[in-house]
């Protein structure tokens, strides 16, 4: 049976691949699977994910394919969850667990109602290349629908979920050229269908490097440049909140409860209008954590060009 499962994926990683590893062979709970999938590297990553997987006969599965993105990999990596999974940790290549983080999260799903969706994250450390700490990640008061449809609070290095948030997303797989993240997906889905649990306590050492796809923002003027970019224009040519939202409501707006698909179709796709979906930021009812990153999103909605609403399978 496996219980607990770790998804990592990797692309390039044979750096601080290694350390990964041994952080989570170190757990107080060893998980009773590892896969792996590698996005096409060419470098020693993959022969490292073959090293360990022949060492440990039956706790490692290496995959490996044509390269898809981190988004793409990741999602293989979750088709591929076998049905009696109870517990889903995801895991990036390069940072380092602490000992107890397998074990805190089982511990802290388990309370949950197992048929209740449900996405845990912690709070992590953030360091340097050689993991010298340079602070922590934000600290969470509030999760919900409203915030998910502004902006992602989730650290999808720090996230494990249950088998029921998992099924859920594994009957409506999303395509992967849509979505920003992966991670920005599941807080979407565990706050539209379920619930989100924040643990404080940090679960590992958040390396930030060259190499990250996706890091830790520092600095005022570059969270501002970050978050008009990206919500107005995006880092992708597809990969945009707004296409991601739309999307979102292709694959489920007829499952939502009806307060979160009306919130979601007043303020992504403008179903009563541009000054609805801004009055609804100013109402506090769709959220970012600060006046200044509020006032970005009413800037962007106020040029944003307004969408053609209305429920469809796939985002032109």
């Amino acid at each position: 049976m496996t219980e607990v499962i770790v998804l990592m994926a990797t692309f390039q990683g044979e750096k601080h691949l290694r350390e990964q590893l041994d952080s989570i062979l170190k757990q107080t709970r060893i998980p009773d699977r590892i896969l792996a999938r590698d996005d096409g590297s060419y470098d020693e990553t993959r022969n490292i994910l073959m090293e360990y997987a022949s060492a440990r006969p039956g706790l490692f599965e290496v995959m490996h394919g044509e390269n898809k993105g981190f988004v793409g990999n990741f999602l293989t990596l979750v088709e591929a969850v076998p049905a009696d999974a109870k517990y889903i940790f995801f895991c990036d290549q390069d940072d380092v667990w602490v000992p107890e983080k397998i074990q805190r999260g089982i511990e802290q799903l388990s309370a949950i109602e197992p048929a209740m969706p449900t996405l845990l994250f912690t709070r992590v450390v953030v360091t340097g290349p050689t993991l010298l700490p340079s602070g922590l990640s934000p600290l969470h008061s509030r999760l919900d629908f409203g915030h998910a449809l502004a902006e992602n609070a989730v650290t999808g290095c720090a996230m494990c979920a249950n088998s029921a948030l998992i099924s859920k997303l594994k009957d409506n797989m999303p395509d992967s050229r849509w979505v920003v993240a992966h991670d920005w997906w599941l807080y979407l889905m565990a706050t539209g269908f379920g619930s989100v649990l924040f643990d404080p306590v940090p679960s590992l050492f958040y390396r930030q490097h060259g190499g990250n796809v996706e890091g830790a923002t520092v600095g005022r003027m570059k969270t501002l440049v970050g978050r008009v970019q990206g919500t107005w224009t995006g880092k992708w040519a597809r990969k945009r909140p707004w296409n991601m939202l739309s999307h979102f409501h292709s694959l489920y707006a007829d499952l939502l409860p009806k307060k979160n698909r009306l919130l979601l179709e007043d303020f992504a796709l403008f179903a009563r209008g541009r000054c609805v979906a801004m009055a609804l930021v100013v109402w506090g009812r769709v959220w970012r954590p600060s006046l200044f990153n509020r006032v970005v999103l009413l800037v962007v909605i106020l040029f944003r060009k307004s969408p053609a609403f209305g429920p469809r399978k796939e985002v032109s």
